[in-house]
């Protein structure tokens, strides 16, 4: 009879280890509909596919963020692309970015340049980012 109980003992043992494995598992493998890059090899520059919605034909308009925001989620690679179009300044982010704390849900806002920056280049350089290198923030221009 004793010998039953510790075969048991040992059946319960090893399901509790396979779930464990189970779930670490499924929490860290990645899957590929959210990978936005993050397998991307050195030297490699990840842009993902967005489209920008035209700001005219929003039926809400979109959030803003000031451009010291920008820079601190650029450095956190929480930005897709900056794109500009005419004089609209458009900020993607990632889709997997958790925007709750902004109170949106919108991946992508509207930012103006700070004050004496003539350019988005010119206004990431002068805070330390590139832009449209593989290390930068890539810069569409529409």
């Amino acid at each position: 009879m004793r010998m039953y109980f510790t075969r048991f003992g040992y059946l319960v043992i090893f399901s509790i280890i396979a779930v464990a494995v189970a779930a670490v598992l499924f929490i860290v493998w990645p899957s590929s509909d959210d990978d936005n890059g993050a397998n991307v090899d050195a030297g490699e520059t990840a842009i993902a596919a967005t489209s920008t919605p035209d700001v005219a034909a929003s039926p809400t308009p979109l959030p803003t963020l000031p451009f010291e925001q920008v820079v601190n989620f650029a450095n956190a690679g929480a930005v897709v692309d900056i794109t500009v179009t005419g004089g609209a300044i458009l900020v993607n982010l990632r889709p997997d970015f958790d925007v709750s704390g902004l109170n949106t849900t919108s991946h992508t806002f509207t930012t103006t340049l700070p004050p004496g920056a003539n350019s988005v280049e010119e206004a990431l350089a002068d805070f330390g980012l590139e832009a449209n290198t593989p290390a930068g923030v890539a810069v569409i221009r529409q």
